[in-house]
């Protein structure tokens, strides 16, 4: 996966093979950094706070990689399991969320206590069945849109911060495995106020 970072906006990471580091340069993105003492594959990954960043590898625990200030190479690498909190070990991925990580399990969505140095369960489960969930993402107005298992569901935010379960319209989808969810911002016809959702 490639990301752009929010703590160093003028890099991109890249997840391969280890994490590479890329800047945009005549409109192409080229390498410009490896970040040495990771060599891992990295299937998923996500910026963490300052100077850390999130991989999640499918069948095997999470990781978090904490890195040196000038983006060169790792300083710590801290795996993650039940002890922390976590469900289980298998298919614990890192996905944006606004503006922060939620994680992926195969019993829900899941948070990161920085401070306690701990997973939590996500108050969005109360609206979930408690399933594997397969993909989710959050919009600018705060609806959460979710993949869990075979069932494609949105979240609609309510002025209380409660939610609404809204799954009719992806009826037709329901039996399609999806393993991703994409948000596009609407064009300047709608004044950016709607969202195309890709499943």
């Amino acid at each position: 996966s490639i990301r752009r970072m929010k703590y160093h906006p003028e890099y991109f990471m890249l997840g391969d093979k280890g994490i590479k580091f890329l800047k945009k340069e005549n409109g192409k993105l080229k390498i410009k950094k490896v970040l040495q003492g990771y060599s891992k594959s990295c299937v998923c990954i996500q910026e963490g706070d300052a100077n850390s960043i999130w991989v999640g590898q499918g069948g095997v625990a999470p990781e978090k990689l904490n890195y040196d200030l000038q983006l060169d190479s790792i300083t710590q690498v801290k795996g993650y399991g039940i002890q922390e909190g976590l469900p289980t070990t298998n298919y614990v991925l890192p996905m944006p969320f606004g503006d922060s990580v939620i994680f992926t399990t195969e019993r829900g969505l899941y948070k990161y206590s920085n401070g306690k140095d701990f997973f939590y369960p996500s108050f969005l489960n109360k609206y979930l069945n408690g399933g594997k969930i397969n993909a989710v993402a959050k919009d600018k107005k705060g609806n959460v849109f979710v993949v869990e298992g075979n069932d494609k569901k949105m979240l609609v935010k309510q002025n209380d911060s409660a939610f609404n379960v809204l799954e009719k319209p992806f009826f037709k989808i329901q039996k399609n495995f999806v393993t991703d969810i994409f948000l596009i911002q609407g064009d300047k016809d709608t004044n950016g106020t709607v969202e195309n959702v890709f499943f």
